[in-house]
Formats: C-alpha cells, structure tokens, sequence
C-alpha cells in the first residue's frame, strides 16, 4: 500500500508540473483554437476545446515522465564510470562519448579505436565475441574490451586489468 501511494505521489506531483508547462498551454491552444474554428466558425465559441487538450497532455506526458524516471540514470551511469565507454562505427571511429570518458578523449585527442588503444591482433575491429585485451598508451593501463553490436553501431565497454604485486 505505501509502494502505491509512493507512486500515485510521484506521478501527482509530475501532473501538476505538467499542467504549468508553458508549452502544453501553447500546444493546447493551437489544438482548442482549430476544434472551434472546425466546430463553430468562431476561435472562443467552447472552452471546453482547450480545456480538454491540457488535461488530456498533462496527464499523457506524466504517464511517460513517470514511467521513464528511471532511464535518465540509467543512460547517465556510462559517463560515470572511471574506465573508457563510448560508441564507435565499424571502421572503429569514435562517434559518442560523455562524462569522464569524453574528458579523457579530449585530452588524449583520439578520434578512433586504433589511436586510443595498443594492442597484439592483427585487426582487433574483427569484432569477435571473445574479449580483447588492449593497452592505453596515454594512461599506461591494460583493458579487456568488449564490444557489443548495436543496431548500426558498436557499443564499447572497457575494464581495466589490474596488475598483481
């Protein structure tokens, strides 16, 4: 029961933040403004016709605002991680990056997988399913790689390899 009011609580209260976006009222407007002109003839023949437009947006994008809260952690938690993760395209070039992983390519200016990284296969883009282990030349750290196919991109995750001793 407590999970539940929690909710509806939450859910209220992105409700009420939604019925005082200025856009919604714009948006509703535009909508009551075109009913009534369709309706009537007449721009203010119903209020009903805007009315009905900022209810019905405020509670729709509530509804997705809470049903989506916790995906903004969730795409924040790769620009927190203290080893590189990025997004890169087949021919290895790096195409999206955030947080400490954007502050450290900026530093280092890479701009593809080859430059970043050091490594022993003849061709490690062959993306295969095993992991692969690479050195950083601007850190001096060893990572195992993975790279994993994304619709039309490679979505690349490193851990580092910690030394013994």
């Amino acid at each position: 029961m407590r999970q539940t009011w929690l909710a509806l609580k939450a859910w209220l209260f992105l409700f009420v933040s939604e019925l005082f976006n200025p856009l919604g009222f714009l948006i509703a407007g535009f909508v009551g403004f075109t009913i009534n002109i369709v309706q009537s003839g007449k721009a203010f023949s119903s209020w009903i016709a805007y009315l009905v437009p900022v209810l019905v947006q405020a509670f729709s994008r509530a509804l997705l605002r809470y049903s989506q809260r916790h995906r903004e952690t969730l795409l924040r938690l790769p620009a927190e991680r203290l080893d590189p993760t990025f997004v890169m395209d087949a021919q290895g070039k790096i195409l999206a990056s955030a947080g400490n992983t954007l502050s450290f390519l900026k530093k280092t200016q890479a701009k593809t997988f080859e430059e970043l990284f050091t490594f022993d296969e003849p061709h490690p883009l062959a993306f295969q399913v095993k992991p692969l282990f690479v050195t950083c030349p601007a850190n001096g750290k060893s990572y195992a790689v993975t790279i994993q196919k994304s619709q039309s991109d490679y979505l690349v995750w490193c851990d580092e390899i910690k030394k013994e001793g």
